[in-house]
């Protein structure tokens, strides 16, 4: 019966694939594990595993527990006392690792059994290694707690390549000279040239075999990348996916060249999945291959060819110096689009400003104009509504400007429009808004002011602009301004008060005081049947 991963591989291919996948599952050169290895997996997978029932299951084949036991008492594991027996080795060593040693032996034996497959056999049994002894480093530097199950879990992931290889050596070849070239990924590289990849053959075996389902997805996973791990995040088993996937590119990286794309990938998911920094990870690096040159012979893999550590240390360094540059050059380019935008932003913020002022402030006088006037006392008397400050209201007219623009011409009379407005603004301060009404009429709008107040701002605005002559179209003109005025308290202001009754009442007032001889200030009093004036006659 074909596998379910199998079934899954061949609907995606279309059934039309350079390797015959079920050829491959029912193949006699395929390794098959001998019923202790897949007994001593389960066992480990038990977190109250009985020592005593492990170390009898592994009595139960005596060339593997001789094996075992001369690995045991290499310096690699570091025991101070001679392993005499099985059962010691279980007490010092603890089930997970015996049975990582058990499962090891029993891959070796079974592939080279099926024959010299020559450098490409050699590399992946050496990458298997290197794998599984920088999974349990790095997994005993962050703490894990299942640390020796990941020898075992690391050296089942290229179960798939082992496969490939007993049964399609030659076709596989294309794709070791693509990993020695230094590809980037190697289960799209076999999609490519084999149509098939060994990840999903290796779960196909590891069900076939009825591994634990943790081994199942441990191969499944560990090519995955930063991103791709990053959506297993939910997953129990998520940090063990991190520690396979990280192991998995570092033997590639001490076996076929130092290549920066794979340096990088292996930081990147070290520092954004597991939280490891980049020195750390170097440090790893350099203990992984210190430790494989204390690996057992029996174990067949040699170090001797492998870059030395610190030559790795080296390498790692230049290339966490490259990515330094790199992120400064980055860091220098966001630095300046940064600064671009500020100026962008600064140029908007400038036009912004600009039409607000267009929209708000008249171009000669560079007072407010009447449409923000009338928005601005409308919504004071709004408040006012609610809070009940006094607001007031004065309006001002330039003293026979027809005649002085009809005398000196429109440019005197816009000098003297331009001199008018400066002194009322200054004279006005802070005390109140100021804006050209229309024409030679400016208006002033308080809050908070009594009616006596009031008039004494109107009187100062009266006195400042009679103070002294004007120079306008190069002759000195005297100026006077008549002013009237009226607050939302003056005595018969009807209520609700709206911009139109108030500035009314100070319009009439404005009338009074050209009426009564200009340049003078005058409050607004309520006359009943009052007419209103003409335009003329408030020019008059």
């Amino acid at each position: 019966m074909p596998t379910p991963w199998a079934k899954v591989v061949s609907i995606f291919m279309g059934g039309d694939m350079t390797i015959d996948i079920e050829r491959i599952l029912g193949s006699r050169k395929v390794p098959t594990l001998p019923a202790v290895a897949v007994k001593l997996l389960n066992l480990i997978g038990d977190p109250d595993v009985d020592r005593q029932e492990v170390a009898a299951t592994v009595k139960i084949d005596p060339g593997i527990a001789s094996r075992v036991l001369q690995a045991c008492n290499t310096s690699y594991y570091g025991l101070k006392a001679n392993v005499r027996s099985v059962d010691h080795a279980v007490l010092l060593l603890g089930p997970g690792t015996l049975s990582s040693l058990c499962l090891t032996f029993s891959l070796s034996s079974f592939s080279f059994a099926g024959g010299d497959i020559g450098r490409d056999f050699t590399s992946v049994w050496e990458q298997s290694i290197l794998r599984s002894v920088a999974a349990e480093t790095l997994a005993k530097h962050l703490g894990h707690r299942e640390v020796s199950n990941f020898f075992s879990k690391a050296i089942l992931c290229d179960i798939g390549r082992l496969a490939i290889l007993a049964v399609e050596p030659e076709k596989y070849h294309e794709v070791f000279e693509a990993e020695r070239d230094g590809v980037d990924d190697i289960v799209h590289c076999e999609n490519e040239i084999l149509g098939a990849n060994h990840v999903d053959i290796g779960m196909s075996l590891a069900e076939k075999w009825k591994l634990p389902e943790s081994y199942v997805r441990s191969i499944a996973h560990h090519h995955k990348n930063s991103d791709a791990l990053l959506l297993l995040e939910a997953d129990p088993d998520y940090q063990s996916y991190c520690i396979l996937a990280i192991a998995s590119l570092l033997s590639e990286f001490i076996l076929f060249g130092q290549n920066k794309a794979q340096h990088d990938q292996m930081m990147q998911i070290a520092s954004d999945r597991l939280g490891v920094s980049n020195e750390a990870l170097t440090g790893v690096i350099s203990e992984v291959r210190e430790r494989a040159d204390d690996l057992p012979q029996e174990l067949n893999i040699s170090a001797k060819s492998l870059p030395s550590a610190d030559e790795l240390r080296d390498c790692a360094s230049d290339l966490l110096s490259a990515i330094a540059i790199n992120t400064d050059a980055n860091i220098e380019a966001v630095t300046t689009e940064h600064r671009m935008l500020e100026m962008k932003n600064t140029s908007l913020r400038k036009t912004c400003e600009d039409l607000e002022q267009q929209a708000n402030v008249d171009f000669l006088t560079q007072l407010y104009n009447r449409n923000f006037f009338d928005l601005y006392l409308g919504e004071q008397l709004t408040n006012q509504a609610r809070d009940k400050p006094p607001i007031g209201v004065i309006i001002g007219d330039i003293d026979k400007f027809k005649t002085i623009n009809d005398r000196f011409g429109h440019q005197a009379g816009d000098a003297i429009l331009k001199e008018v407005a400066q002194r009322l603004a200054t004279t006005v301060g802070e005390a109140g808004v100021a804006a050209r009404y229309g024409g030679e009429e400016f208006v002033i709008a308080t809050v908070g002011m009594s009616l006596v107040e009031l008039g004494e701002l109107a009187e100062s605005i009266r006195t400042c602009v009679d103070s002294s002559p004007i120079l306008a179209g190069g002759k000195v003109v005297s100026t006077s301004i008549s002013l009237g005025y009226a607050t939302t308290t003056s005595e018969g202001m009807a209520t609700p008060v709206t911009i139109e009754s108030l500035v009314g009442s100070a319009d009439e007032a404005l009338y009074s005081a050209k009426h009564q001889g200009r340049n003078r200030s005058v409050s607004w009093v309520a006359q009943p049947n009052c007419a209103a004036h003409s335009e003329a006659q408030l020019q008059s």
